[in-house]
């Protein structure tokens, strides 16, 4: 009798055990999800406030001009790059535009210009240096150099960067950030333009 009642006890035991270690793996996959997120979000705000300190973010926050007003509701006009005339709306949302023009039946040139709006001047610089702190960039194109010559300088602070598909150049103005990649072609007079036309806006 007490051997069968041992056995039973030890069945008994092992039967709990591996309940308990199934209702254990099944929440922690469950889970495994929400660690990974939490991690990747952990790994993108010390990357972000990395990139804060390199760049030296407040120290430019305290030297940035002031507008009269925030651009809003802005609709960018393209004047003629490296031939390039058709450049067109590709995509909105919000507060986010995308355009694109090329030239040639193969595309051998060809312009994006992607410009987003946010609610203050600040916005648009924090956003400027969290792309700046992403290490991959999905067009191959590299973070960039930040330009200091004054004849050089396009918006308050400008990036520009080369890669296999072209120049890059990243700037911002007011509550503004806008990119262009340029592919055979050189953006530089484009970017210009449109930097003019948001100070137009902002004052």
């Amino acid at each position: 009798m007490k051997r069968i009642y041992f056995l039973r006890l030890v069945a008994t035991i092992a039967a709990t055990g591996l309940i308990v270690l199934c209702i254990w793996q099944l929440r922690y996959k469950s889970l495994l999800p929400w660690i990974k997120t939490k991690q990747d979000n952990m790994v993108q705000d010390w990357r972000f406030m990395r990139a804060k300190n390199i760049f030296k973010f407040e120290e430019h926050e305290k030297t940035a001009p002031s507008y009269q007003k925030l651009v809003t509701n802005w609709n960018p006009v393209f004047i003629t790059c490296g031939g390039i005339t058709n450049i067109k709306m590709t995509s909105h949302f919000k507060t986010e535009q995308a355009y694109r023009g090329f030239l040639g039946a193969n595309q051998e040139k060809w312009i994006d210009v992607v410009f987003t709006t946010f609610p203050s001047s600040r916005a648009a610089h924090e956003y400027l240096i969290q792309y700046l702190s992403n290490p991959v960039d999905p067009k191959g194109l590299s973070a960039g150099i930040e330009t200091t010559d004054p004849d050089k300088i396009i918006g308050y602070r400008c990036f520009r960067g080369k890669g296999g598909f072209g120049e890059d150049i990243k700037f911002i103005r007011n509550n503004v950030f806008l990119r262009i990649h340029g592919h055979a072609v050189e953006v530089d007079v484009l970017a210009r333009d449109l930097d003019r036309q948001i100070i137009k806006e902002s004052n």
